[in-house]
């Protein structure tokens, strides 16, 4: 265990340092997250939904493993399928450019782009393929039936390939899937 200082502020504005563990690993917390988007704690839901937003901005995945990390600890949690749902969808046109924006269950805001893209993903228990969109850096949304159903409304050939359907976004085509 690495052990260091991080600085905080009192009160009275004056630094103060205290201990600052890395990578203190706690083993699993009993927490999982469902299909759905909710959570639970060792079986039971968490339902104080300020609790899941707060445990979800220290949600991390690494390796093929979800974990929460804090300045102080670290501990796996378990995930069916993807931690967020998309459960909404907002269509803007900027200058004849148009832009899809998704909202997750927890209040995220994902402007789809190359950073955030839209793609199918197969789901091993399901064994069938999925939409799925990243909301940052390598946690993915779920896209509700409801949402992509709206999202296969706009979807058009694909300029190269007039078998292949997507959408655009941010002027960058994303795949949802082939007609043959």
């Amino acid at each position: 265990m690495k052990r260091g200082l991080s600085k905080a502020y009192t009160d009275k504005g004056k630094k103060t340092q205290f201990p600052l563990y890395k990578n203190l690993k706690c083993g699993h917390f009993g927490i999982k997250i469902l299909r759905d988007g909710s959570w639970t704690y060792h079986n039971s839901p968490i339902k104080r939904i300020e609790i899941v937003k707060l445990f979800s901005t220290v949600l991390k995945f690494d390796n093929g493993v979800y974990y929460l990390e804090t300045p102080v600890e670290k501990g796996v949690i378990d995930v069916e399928d993807a931690p967020f749902t998309a459960t909404n969808m907002h269509v803007e046109i900027t200058n004849g450019v148009q832009n899809l924006i998704f909202f997750t269950n927890l209040g995220d805001k994902i402007n789809v782009n190359k950073k955030n893209p839209i793609y199918m993903g197969f789901n091993q228990e399901k064994k069938d393929y999925f939409p799925y969109v990243i909301v940052r850096k390598n946690l993915k949304a779920l896209i509700i039936r409801s949402v992509y159903y709206e999202l296969v409304n706009l979807a058009v050939n694909e300029p190269k390939d007039q078998k292949l359907y997507g959408v655009w976004s941010n002027n960058t085509f994303f795949k949802l899937g082939r007609v043959d």
